[in-house]
């Protein structure tokens, strides 16, 4: 089990866990393996070249016991421009605060200078980190500039892929006449994807069917795009084009991936599975701007891999243990039945079926052969000793205080005391 780290010898602050490990080994752990997270008792972990694989000699060997090994968590959708925004006109309709034109967010921003900016979204990527999320899926509503420089000054930000999109948005009078995007403002947008990972679009609602379809031919990362978010949304999408979001997101994006889907219907569901187009659910995030609890259900029973975000740092902490507490919570109680959703499958959406759903689906989210090294070693004491359901205890009681070390494509990014290394 090794990992070829960069060489670069900086530390900045956040990053006092990282070492230069050439080889590891975690032994004698409790281990949730595989893309169905299967307890093993006693396990040894090996990574070679930062992926999962045979343990041999090496370098560093953990001591496993009193530790979980599950794979690394997954933010599937999040907004880290909003960091330096915490809690901004929070009870202010949806629209009023992130509107990407008129919404009280862009005027916050505009307001901040580039420094506070950059700290508050890399104490953001720290926090992240630090709460065991290995990969972020970050909604970039801006050029370039501030994440050339978020990458540049932490090793941390390696955890985000980032999307970005162009930075016209139309009116409804240019989504009624089918506007495209002019020359310049796709050779921009060509421009600055060289520095990204894909594209990640507002609703429908702020896109003429020609210009999403400029973006599809654009692109060839990861295609997200908000979809069925609001009431309001979605019923102005009809109103306007006489279809919904979603079904002018696949039409006209191809997307890979759908965020939200709190007012998507059953056709759209439906089409969505035909389609083979991914689902990120942000319960938290829909809960606290009025607009209701996600179908997940439905669209898992579909077939649809899905994810769990954490979206907007306005409003919410980028904590994917609190998203999937709150998610299990909510879909059992406002459904009166307890067995509406499995912990498993809470679990899984942040983890494996989460990895899958922002595209990286045999590479990432399981402790598996092959896969890159990502890890979070979970205190097994406290919180969470004497568990009965080791699923369903990671879910709803532990929290990022239990996250002992988080490990990515074989490399430490954070480890605290309770690591106890034997070698």
């Amino acid at each position: 089990m090794s990992a070829r780290p960069s060489s670069n010898s900086r530390t900045p602050p956040g990053e006092e866990g990282l070492r230069e490990e050439t080889s590891l080994v975690i032994s004698d752990v409790t281990l949730l393996a595989g893309m169905d997270l299967e307890p093993v008792e006693h396990a040894e972990i090996g990574v070679s070249s930062g992926r999962i694989g045979r343990a041999g000699r090496a370098d560093t060997v953990i001591d496993g016991r009193g530790l979980i090994a599950m794979p690394g968590l997954v933010n599937g959708h999040i907004h880290l421009n909003d960091a330096p925004l915490k809690d901004l006109g929070v009870g202010l309709p949806m629209d009023e605060l992130i509107h990407p034109v008129s919404g009280l967010k862009r005027k916050g921003l505009e307001s901040i200078g580039e420094e506070a900016r950059l700290e508050a979204m890399s104490s953001a990527v720290v926090e992240m980190v630090r709460g065991g999320i290995t990969t972020a899926v970050n909604f970039h509503e801006e050029g370039s500039g501030i994440i050339r420089k978020l990458l540049s000054s932490t090793e941390l930000s390696k955890v985000l892929v980032n999307l970005c999109r162009p930075a016209t948005y139309f009116d409804q009078a240019g989504i009624e006449r089918n506007e495209p995007y002019a020359g310049e403002e796709m050779e921009k947008f060509a421009s600055e994807l060289r520095w990204f990972q894909g594209a990640g679009l507002s609703g429908t609602n702020e896109y003429s069917d020609s210009a999403m379809e400029q973006v599809s031919s654009a692109v060839a990362g990861l295609k997200a795009i908000h979809a069925a978010e609001s009431g309001a949304a979605a019923m102005k999408s009809m109103r306007m084009t006489g279809q919904t979001e979603v079904e002018r997101a696949i039409a006209h994006l191809s997307p890979d991936m759908l965020v939200h889907m709190t007012h998507a219907g059953r056709e759209d569901i439906e089409l969505a599975s035909a389609e083979k187009v991914s689902v990120v659910f942000c319960p938290r995030s829909n809960a606290i701007l009025g607009n209701g609890m996600p179908k997940v259900r439905e669209v898992i029973d579909c077939g649809i891999p899905a994810g769990l975000g954490t979206d907007n740092l306005m409003f919410n902490a980028p904590d994917m243990f609190r998203e999937m507490d709150y998610t299990s919570r909510m879909l059992r109680g406002s459904a009166g039945d307890p067995s509406k959703i499995g912990s498993l499958e809470v679990l899984r959406m942040a983890t494996s079926s989460g990895a899958v759903a922002a595209g990286l689906g045999g590479r990432r989210g399981a402790i598996a052969d092959g896969y890159d090294a990502d890890i979070i070693l979970l205190d097994a004491g406290g919180r969470l000793a004497g568990t009965h359901d080791i699923h369903s205890s990671i879910v709803h009681r532990a929290t990022v205080a239990d996250v002992a070390g988080t490990i990515r494509g074989g490399r430490f990014l954070h480890r605290t005391d309770r690591i106890r290394v034997m070698k």
